[in-house]
């Protein structure tokens, strides 16, 4: 396989990894409380207690 299709198959997993942990991040908030209003905090701290996150996706989820 060409360096650049394995870059791109690696970069393409790695961005659908982060919207998985974002979805999942926003989940967690509508779970917690349907009236709550959904603050940069409340995210964060919903997207930290998502287990084996690496680092690389954990911040390409911050971002989005």
């Amino acid at each position: 396989m060409k360096t650049a299709t394995l870059n791109a198959l690696v970069t393409w997993t790695e961005s659908c990894e982060a919207k998985s942990a974002f979805i999942l991040a926003e989940e967690r908030l509508k779970s917690r409380s349907r009236n709550a209003t959904c603050t940069i905090t409340k995210y964060a701290i919903s997207l930290n207690e998502i287990e084996d996150v690496t680092y690389d996706i954990y911040m390409k989820a911050r971002e989005k």
